[in-house]
């Protein structure tokens, strides 16, 4: 194998900051197989920089932010084809940003144009985005009602569904049957079918297991050759096709489907996150722990959600960190906005090198295995989601002992 070193020195126009030599391994990590997202906050965007959703201007705007995302391993990407039921008080709206047209011809009579969700999922493809997730058909927690949907109307452009419709009534499954199928053609058409998952409620806990069958069984009519993903307590929900479990509730026998997500309330016994107030190390760990854990995807809610818990206002996320006192500093955004779009975190770099941590122990996979690489791994001391050496210097030391194993076994 071919290795390369080369002197580095970094300095700030009058003195050397650093001087060292780096070494070069002649191999290329191997492509993030990793399913990864992040929920992007339409409106965030929106109500920060004062432009209105889908014009050129925000369109721009967003594409830095889109840039960030796909520059740090995300690759699936969260898709409002209607204002998304996501942190929003009970009976209250966030702001429009659905994608999809919709047109009440008469009472229970619908029309859909797709064009705008077209020009969206086009700007994202020519980006790097390869998998789309549509937003949630219900609201979140219990998916009792309606997301809030806006229709051209004969009395004006206003909301036909929210927060007063139930999501298991005669009404939206009237809806849904002519929505639905109107979806699943356009989409087969952009050739998309087996790139999109679909999304019914946010994190239904068991208690709410039957109102999310309602919805789901029905849903599942017209969605039957796609995917069904949500975050959830637990795996035992048959509709669910893939369960995002929290890192404080996957089981250690779960299967190969189950995703995992972490969010506020993962900060116990050392489970890594990506709060401020959290060493580096506890957020780079993850990539080993999916990899040990055999995860196929990773979700997180917060990319840049810049209003306080439940929506009730705005905040400045250079001001605010914690929702307004509601979240741990640092759950609810992983990047700033810039003058000119998304600035990144340090936060987001470093998750962006515990997935680099992971494809390289895929890499080395390919050597000798993934049973010995996981063998490795356990000495190392990393075992599930809690156990791992809880040390930077190991952490880099980890790293460096990995690459020089490729190293030597591409010899």
């Amino acid at each position: 194998m071919r290795v390369l070193n080369t002197n580095v020195t970094l300095s700030n126009g009058e003195e050397i900051i650093s001087d060292f030599v780096l070494e070069i391994i002649d191999e290329f990590l191997p492509k993030n197989d990793l399913l990864y997202t992040n929920w992007f906050h339409y409106d965030c965007i929106s109500q920060y920089y004062r432009v209105k959703p889908w014009t050129k201007r925000y369109f721009k705007l967003l594409g830095s932010f889109i840039d960030t995302a796909i520059l740090h391993g995300q690759n699936i990407i969260y898709t409002p084809i209607f204002t998304p039921p996501l942190d929003t008080k009970i009976g209250g709206e966030r702001q429009d940003v659905q994608l999809v047209k919709v047109v009440e011809k008469e009472r229970n009579v619908y029309e859909f144009d797709f064009s705008l969700l077209a020009e969206f999922i086009d700007f994202c493809t020519k980006k790097g985005i390869e998998y789309f997730e549509m937003s949630h058909l219900a609201t979140q927690w219990g998916a009792k009602a309606c997301p809030k949907i806006m229709a051209h109307t004969k009395d004006g452009y206003k909301r036909i569904f929210g927060w007063d419709i139930s999501s298991f009534g005669e009404e939206y499954k009237i809806f849904l049957s002519q929505f639905l199928p109107q979806l699943d053609k356009f989409l087969r058409y952009k050739n998309l079918d087996k790139k999109v998952f679909f999304h019914i409620s946010d994190e239904p806990a068991e208690e709410h297991f039957d109102k999310y069958k309602m919805v789901a069984e029905y849903i599942k009519k017209y969605l039957k050759d796609y995917i069904v993903m949500d975050a959830s307590a637990t795996v035992s929900n048959e509709f669910i096709n893939i369960p995002i479990l929290s890192t404080t509730h996957i089981p250690d026998n779960a299967s190969d489907n189950v995703w995992a997500y972490y969010c506020c309330t993962a900060c116990d016994d050392y489970l890594s996150n990506r709060f401020f107030n959290m060493p580096s190390q506890r957020n780079r760990i993850l990539g080993v722990q999916l990899y040990e854990q055999n995860r196929k995807g990773f979700l997180h809610w917060g990319f840049n959600f810049y209003n306080t818990v439940f929506s009730y206002r705005e905040i400045n996320p250079y001001h605010i960190s914690d929702g307004g006192g509601e979240f741990p500093a640092g759950d609810s955004y992983m990047v700033y906005p810039g003058k000119m779009g998304a600035l990144d975190s340090l936060r987001l770099e470093v998750f962006y090198e515990g997935l680099q941590d992971r494809m390289a122990l895929k890499l080395l996979e390919r050597y000798i295995g993934r049973d010995a690489v996981i063998d490795l791994i356990h000495k190392e001391g990393v075992v599930g989601w809690k156990e791992y050496p809880r040390n930077t210097i190991w952490h880099i030391e980890f790293r460096e002992r990995i690459n020089a194993l490729i190293q030597s076994l591409k010899k």
